[in-house]
């Protein structure tokens, strides 16, 4: 549905495989994440950023509560949350929810990961957006660096 452009048909669809999987399964069931996770990024390609902020803080929670931390979900879902806060303007808890991502991702995944690279240049455009440049620019830099590494 989503490929032919019917977000909303996609998103009704998928409210409905969520409730099912948390009725037959329970709400942290990797099948009812993995359903949640399809629903809050409907959710947000639609700009419906409130409730997909809601989606996705209960499915970083759930993430976390099953698969840990460090858990490549986990830290991907904790990334989408950041970017669903930047477009509501919430820089400040985007920003505090970016530093635990890129450095989560600096030590799991390594420095130069494209994962790292990618949260690094999110973290960036949330600094930027603030006016801090000093430090946007310094972590841009260091970006760049490890691109060229």
């Amino acid at each position: 549905l989503l490929k032919q452009g019917q977000k909303k048909e996609a998103q009704l669809l998928l409210r409905d495989v969520v409730a099912r999987a948390e009725a037959m399964f329970g709400r942290p069931h990797p099948y009812t994440i993995r359903a949640q996770q399809d629903l809050a990024q409907v959710l947000w390609d639609m700009k419906e950023y409130a409730e997909a902020e809601s989606v996705f803080r209960g499915v970083v929670a759930r993430c976390i509560a099953v698969k840990g931390e460090d858990d490549r979900d986990t830290m991907t879902e904790q990334h989408r949350l950041a970017g669903v806060l930047y477009q509501q303007k919430k820089y400040e808890e985007a920003e505090q929810i970016g530093r635990v991502v890129l450095e989560r991702d600096e030590r799991v995944l390594g420095k130069h990961n494209a994962s790292t690279l990618y949260a690094m240049k999110a973290l960036w455009d949330i600094l930027d957006e603030q006016g801090k440049y000093e430090e946007a620019r310094a972590l841009l830099q260091e970006c760049y660096e490890r691109e060229r590494r």
